[in-house]
């Protein structure tokens, strides 16, 4: 055969070739985008998008909340694990609930474990799992005097990669397939994906501190010490206008807690139907922060009132008076 027949023959060859090899380029694209959008469906299904943003505060809890896998019960959870972390300086505090640890469960319910209070969660919700998941939370926040702001809850596989996720492991590991599948039927958080990748970074950055579920309100003060709460310094007065015992005392813990100086810790002058947050600053973190604990309705200006019954109100910057709507949930 002739060179110039060759070279006619290698051209043919090459037309026909060329269009199976587009086909299978276009094909294997085809699948490469499919596969992304399913993963990122899956992620952002498994992830909220509502969440209130975390970049206002610089120190901000985590509560991690593993289901125990192969277990008979579907309500039966392993230890939590409590995240308290500064990201401007790079530290992190990790507390262990044991998952026998007695706490009060929230609404006067006595002394229950974890399990029990995820489950009577559920229960008083019709038996959603979120209502199960903000119920523990809630009642964890109590015990513990704290504000939780996020919570991450897992079941199935996804259990042991999110665990070593949240204690600074390789960040890799949650983009494998099998996690990116499984999270979207074992994963209940209200971060935001975001949110969450940022928590990973600052994780593997972070100094992380253990502490003892026993020495929680002593390692939390000092975590806290130098925040931008305890920066603020403001001086918080704490008055019980419930009649009922240990309402103030809770209250100054929940400040203590949060890096606040508390100055007055005592009764009202009478009992308040409604409790009241008077306030000197609108704009402060520590305000802030005891609106979102409390829920109080009622926020006042101190320089609005004159002759305010409570002789707590003039020596305070913060002065908060728990009333009977917010202790009957207590």
């Amino acid at each position: 055969m002739s060179a110039q027949s060759k070279k006619r023959l290698k051209k043919r060859s090459l037309r026909k070739v060329t269009p199976v090899l587009f086909v299978l380029i276009s094909v294997f694209s085809l699948s490469i985008f499919g596969i992304f959008k399913l993963v990122s469906k899956s992620v952002a299904s498994a992830f909220s998008a509502d969440s209130k943003d975390l970049s206002v505060q610089n120190v901000y809890t985590v509560l991690f909340i593993p289901s125990v896998s192969g277990s008979d019960d579907p309500d039966e959870l392993g230890a939590l694990k409590l995240l308290v972390l500064n990201s401007s300086k790079d530290t992190a505090l990790s507390v262990e609930i044991p998952k026998d640890e007695k706490i009060d469960a929230l609404g006067k319910f006595g002394l229950e474990t974890i399990s029990n209070i995820f489950a009577l969660g559920k229960r008083y919700s019709d038996g959603d799992l979120k209502g199960g998941i903000e119920y523990l939370v809630r009642s964890v926040e109590f015990d513990l005097g704290l504000k939780i702001d996020r919570y991450v809850y897992v079941r199935g596989d996804s259990v042991r990669t999110m665990s070593g996720l949240l204690m600074g492991g390789p960040t890799i590991a949650a983009f494998s397939p099998e996690f990116l599948f499984g999270i979207r039927d074992d994963l209940v958080t209200n971060f935001s994906s975001s949110e969450f990748l940022d928590l990973l970074k600052i994780l593997r950055s972070s100094d992380i501190q253990t502490a003892a579920f026993g020495d929680f309100d002593l390692e939390i003060k000092k975590f806290v010490f130098n925040s931008e709460i305890s920066m603020e310094n403001k001086a918080v007065a704490v008055l019980n206008g419930t009649g009922m015992p240990g309402i103030a005392g809770f209250g100054g813990r929940v400040c203590e807690n949060a890096g606040m100086r508390v100055i007055e810790v005592g009764n009202a002058s009478r009992i308040y139907e409604e409790s009241v947050l008077i306030i000197d600053d609108p704009d402060s973190l520590s305000a802030s922060y005891l609106m979102r604990f409390f829920g109080f309705s009622k926020v006042m200006k101190k320089e609005d009132l004159s002759g305010f019954a409570e002789p707590a109100v003039d020596r305070a910057d913060i002065t908060m008076i728990v009333g009977l709507d917010i202790a009957k949930h207590l």
